[in-house]
Formats: C-alpha cells, sequence, structure tokens
C-alpha cells in the first residue's frame, strides 16, 4: 500500500509539473509572437531611413518588449472584461431581469 501512494504522489506532482509547464507555454508564446511581430516591423521601418546604429537596435529592442507586453495586457485586459460582461447578461437572461441591470455574485450562485 506505501510503494501505491509513493506511485500515486509522483504522478500527481508530474502532473502538476506538466500543466505549470503548459500554463506557462500557453501565455508565453502569444507574447513571444507579439514582440517578435513589432520588433520586425519597428526594425524594417527604422532602416527605410538607412543603416541601424547601435543605440537604434537598443531602442527598438526595448520598445518592441514594452509594446508587447502592453499590447498583451491590453488584450487580458479585454478577454476578462468580456467574460465578466458576459456572465452578468447570463445571469440576467436567466433570471429574467433587463440586462442593464448589474447582477452579483449571490445572483448568479441563486440562478445557477
Amino acid at each position: 500500500m506505501p510503494f501505491g501512494r509513493v506511485v500515486c504522489g509522483i504522478a500527481g506532482g508530474s502532473l502538476a509539473a506538466v500543466a505549470f509547464a503548459f500554463a506557462i507555454w500557453l501565455i508565453g508564446i502569444p507574447i513571444a509572437l507579439i514582440v517578435r511581430g513589432l520588433h520586425a516591423g519597428l526594425s524594417w521601418l527604422v532602416r527605410l531611413a538607412g543603416e541601424m546604429s547601435g543605440l537604434a537596435e537598443a531602442l527598438v529592442a526595448v520598445s518592441s518588449t514594452v509594446g508587447g507586453l502592453v499590447i498583451a495586457l491590453v488584450v487580458a485586459t479585454l478577454l476578462v472584461r468580456l467574460f465578466h460582461w458576459r456572465n452578468t447578461f447570463r445571469a440576467g437572461v436567466v433570471s429574467g431581469e433587463t440586462s442593464h441591470t448589474d447582477v452579483g455574485r449571490q445572483e448568479i450562485g441563486r440562478v445557477a
């Protein structure tokens, strides 16, 4: 019996580690793609004026990283607001209230 618990514990820990790595991957891939796209676009714009200096390369790298993180934050905020609005709207429709009223968590729990 103790050996079975050890194997089950190791399997559970491995599953938690894989889930954590998958969550980081799921969040990191879009951010990396946004930053890479911004860097390529900004580099192209700077190269239109001529050869890039070291300072211009550094500014492009920093601005693309900051811009990518800001864009990812804005998209995440919009998604959270969309899901919050959806839950509020759904609870109002299910309870029969008008869609202009703000429904609290207790109302959502009572309806569900």
